[in-house]
């Protein structure tokens, strides 16, 4: 084990208030952990990618976790579809897992909109439209009128 993979564990798990507290955004976490690493002191390069890289390998065995829900993260709900179980993932060979990471990691979220609309009881489906709140037959917007401008100039 590298001594960067030792600082990084070291630090994870003796101030277990680096996961729990607020930050001002990411980036401030993110950089907090490297300084913390690096115990404050000026590195060589080599020691800083080392550093770096560690820490994008915690964040990808935490989002890994997060999939099976044994992380300290949850899914957010466009991405709750790429949840499974624990028991799933165990049984699950390391192809298989790499392939349902690696779908996880390139969605985006985006969903194709549905082309029928269900009311909430069921009992009526309808074709859906992008031409919501429109009139029959209603292509553009309606004119407001003619535009007048004042001149300002008196």
């Amino acid at each position: 084990m590298k001594q960067s993979d030792a600082v990084v564990r070291q630090t994870m798990g003796s101030n277990t208030w680096i996961a729990n507290r607020g930050m001002n955004n990411n980036a401030e976490s993110i950089n907090n952990l490297l300084k913390v690493s690096a115990d404050w002191k000026q590195l060589p390069t080599a020691h800083v990618i080392d550093n770096v890289y560690d820490v994008v390998r915690v964040q990808y065995s935490d989002a890994r976790r997060t999939l099976y829900g044994q992380g300290n993260f949850l899914l957010a709900p466009p991405f709750s579809r790429h949840s499974v179980t624990y028991n799933v993932w165990q049984a699950a060979d390391e192809r298989r897992r790499e392939h349902l990471f690696n779908k996880f990691l390139n969605d985006n979220s985006q969903r194709e909109l549905p082309t029928v609309v269900t009311s909430a009881d069921g009992a009526m489906t309808i074709p859906a439209t992008s031409r919501v709140a429109r009139k029959p037959g209603q292509r553009t917007r309606p004119k407001a009128g003619t535009r007048t401008r004042k001149n300002s100039k008196k």
